[in-house]
């Protein structure tokens, strides 16, 4: 349980003091004695002497309190005098001592008044620019914005700069601290406002300063210390649990306060890059030149072991405090690969350095999408792969999907070019063919391919009597849609017609404009030959195909051709309507559920929690302490009495559970008025307990079908030794589909 802590304030020990035991008034127990038991020391300092008696060997217990001195500490039986001196304080100190001998225990409460002319004075602190830091454990570092684009987050902190007595770092790192009513507003390089907002622990960013949270209070506690506080209260730390500056209700164990140190000039740097600290170079290898600025003692430079086959260098001109070196690449005939080339110098007995990474392309694999599709994540490896726009996410940030005959994939941050922008719109559009360079990866269990954009075609959609009337020529191409018709027999333009849906895909294709005769389909880009039966298009189907325009005789025809879709033309009858229970995607909040803690510690105000991306989150991992807890999110009731098969179906993420934990730590129950059911997750439904990625989980609640008062419960448990993070939303109850 929580260890309790008694204070006494500094009126009632001043009290105390005056009205409580005299030195004639002896604190007796059986085999311990003291002549006061309270200990009232002045602020100017001094000591003050009590009379213990003893029946044996007797100790205080071990405390931690700088600002006293206690002599003895321990002795034998007999009467020993004991004396507490302290010296003056600024601040008022107060201490519960324990004195042990044998199986008995003594308490003794020391207190002494701070002295308010010993608190250093500080000048009024001014606005300005400043940098925030702190001294974790003897190394300075320095707080950096949140991430251009997010509009919250935690500071997070990079080494300061050290030179001598002096601190700085970055202009970038540098915070706007500006005189406003009530206190300083604070805004990063990029002038975003912080604020906070709601009872979040990280801070909130925006652009204009908000209508309220953005008013901070900053008080001198010491040289460049400060007190950095909200109009809510809260108190800004850098926390060394998890490594990032936050926002708390009130000074954290292990958190740090701030340093501000005004903005200046960094210093000099004795070793310093005068190009680029990344290079990428092709994949057939090349040379470039570095220029390094050395005002140390010589330069030495280490390339790794791995890399020493295809990277070298050689100084090729030095030019006063400035060496050139020439960095030597060799072709790349297997995957991607890159390696830093180390530079060190000595400068007044310190160590410097400085990293060039050389990055280069490896050799690229042509694919097709259902092939980098089933590969495995490396971004490493380079594929070449083609596939037509099937559908478009967003192409202002080079997010679509791309098919071919063999699947298809989704494209993701694909760039104009090698390095460039991944703005897209404007270049292509829905339908257009394009050629990408890139990996393969995965996000959340979905496939991605992630590159550039080599080259593109575009496919101009049109009609039938459009794309008659347009040249001949293999190399343009339009898409066209109509209804598949049998022509066999008839001739036109000198050429009989053929009807072939089996083999190789002859027929007439008729929209509201005109008709056309299509000679043979691929199964889709780049796909087969002679296999359009497999494809499964009837006479009389919706059919879309991507086709360049020719002439035979005097016969139009579609050819070549590839298939993009079709719609057959009785459709499949529709899926019977399911019944849905319950649909709670946790995308604003709790909904109707509920939380029930069975086993809470106090230092905890709570287990589950709302976040509006990952829904609701339940942990018992508070400031680097793991706390053994058992808490229940609770759905409403849901009357199934109607049912005969019913799912369950959520979107789960657990993470940073002891090895084989998960399975006992998470659970999904059924309450069923008094009675409640474990429902099992199977063994390869079970999570790793170490992956923030989210899985969607379906199970079978056909157990509880049939009643008419049921409810969903996720348990999570914790211990000190494994206390994870588990995560929930889009939780839904529904009819089980037919088979």
């Amino acid at each position: 349980m929580k260890t309790r802590y008694f204070l006494l304030s500094a009126a009632l020990v001043i009290a105390t003091l005056f009205t409580g035991c005299t030195t004639d008034e002896i604190i007796k127990l059986n085999g311990i004695e003291v002549s006061k038991s309270f200990i009232g020391l002045e602020m100017n300092g001094g000591s003050q002497s009590i009379e213990l008696t003893t029946n044996g060997p007797w100790a205080f217990e071990a405390f931690d309190a700088d600002w006293l001195t206690i002599s003895p500490t321990s002795g034998s039986a007999g009467k020993t005098t004991v004396t507490f001196t302290a010296g003056p304080s600024a601040n008022d100190h107060s201490l519960e001592l324990k004195i042990t001998s044998g199986n008995e225990t003594q308490y003794i409460s020391v207190f002494q008044p701070g002295d308010p002319s010993l608190k250093p004075k500080y000048d009024e602190f001014k606005e300005g620019d400043y940098w925030i830091m702190f001294n974790n454990d003897g190394k300075w570092i320095a707080a950096t914005p949140v991430p251009e684009g997010s509009t919250y987050g935690y500071l997070y902190a990079v080494d300061a700069i050290v030179s001598g007595s002096e601190l700085s770092s970055t202009a970038a790192n540098a915070f706007t601290f500006k005189k406003v009513d009530g206190g300083f507003t604070i805004q990063d390089a990029s002038g975003r406002y912080y604020y906070l907002s709601g009872t979040y622990t990280s801070c909130n960013v925006a652009a204009e300063m908000p209508a309220s949270g953005a008013v901070w209070t900053v008080e001198q506690t010491g040289d460049y210390e400060f007190y950095v506080t909200n109009a809510n209260g809260k108190w800004m730390q850098f926390s060394t649990g998890y490594s990032s500056m936050g926002v708390y209700d009130a000074p954290q164990a292990g958190g740090l306060m701030p340093y501000l140190v005004e903005m200046g000039e960094p210093p000099v740097e004795p070793l310093v890059l005068q190009t680029e600290d990344k290079v990428e170079m092709p994949q057939e290898g090349g040379s470039f030149e570095t220029g390094i600025l050395c005002l140390g003692d010589g330069i030495a430079f280490s390339v790794p072991a791995e890399a020493q086959s295809w990277l070298g260098l050689v100084v090729s001109k030095v030019d006063g405090d400035i060496t050139t070196y020439t960095v030597n690449v060799a072709e790349n005939p297997a995957s991607n690969r890159s390696a830093d080339i180390l530079f060190k110098t000595n400068y007044n007995g310190n160590e410097y350095t400085a990293t060039v990474t050389v990055s280069q392309n490896g050799a690229i694999t042509p694919a097709t999408v259902g092939e980098v599709d089933a590969a495995s994540d490396d971004p490493n490896v380079l594929y070449r792969v083609q596939g037509y726009v099937s559908s478009v996410n967003n192409l202002a940030k080079g997010r679509f999907n791309i098919k071919d005959f063999s699947g298809e994939i989704y494209a993701y941050n694909i760039a104009a070019e090698p390095g460039g922008s991944t703005d897209l719109s404007g270049i292509i559009e829905e339908g257009d063919v394009v050629t990408i360079v890139g990996y393969k990866t995965s996000y959340q269990g979905k496939n991605e391919l992630v590159g550039y954009l080599e080259s593109f075609y575009p496919v101009e959609a049109v009609t039938i009597a459009e794309f008659n009337a347009a040249d001949d020529a293999a190399d343009v191409w339009y898409r066209i849609s109509g209804v598949v018709t049998n022509g066999a027999g008839k001739t036109e333009g000198g050429v009989t017609k053929k009807f072939d849906l089996e083999n190789y895909g002859n027929f007439d294709l008729v929209d509201e404009t005109g008709s056309v005769y299509v000679y043979g389909v691929l199964t889709g880009l780049n796909g087969e030959k002679g296999k359009f039966g497999t494809l499964g298009v009837q006479e009389g189907d919706e059919l879309t195909i991507v086709a360049a325009k020719k002439t035979y005789k005097d016969l139009i025809e579609a050819d070549p051709t590839w298939y993009v879709s079709h719609v057959p033309a009785v459709g499949p009858e529709p899926e019977p309507e399911l019944t849905v229970y319950l649909d709670e995607p946790f995308a604003e909040g709790p909904g109707a559920f509920t939380v029930e803690n069975a086993l809470i510690h106090d230092d905890l105000e709570y287990i589950w929690t709302f976040d509006s991306k990952y829904g609701m989150k339940a942990s018992a991992f508070v400031n680097g302490t793991a706390y053994e807890s058992e808490s229940w999110l609770i759905s409403p009731s849901m009357d199934l009495s109607e049912a005969t098969a019913v799912t369950l179906t959520f979107d789960q993420a657990a993470n940073k559970f002891a090895e084989n934990a998960y399975k006992d730590q998470c659970k999904v129950v059924a309450i069923c008025g008094e009675e409640t059911i474990e429902i099992t997750i199977p063994e390869d439904k079970l999570l790793p307990g170490n992956s923030w990625s989210f899985v969607t989980t379906t199970l079978d609640l056909s157990s509880v079908a049939s009643k008419s008062d049921v409810k969903v419960a996720f348990v999570y448990k914790s211990s000190e030794a494994s206390c994870g993070t588990w995560e929930i939303k889009n939780v839904k109850v529904e009819d089980t589909p037919e088979d």
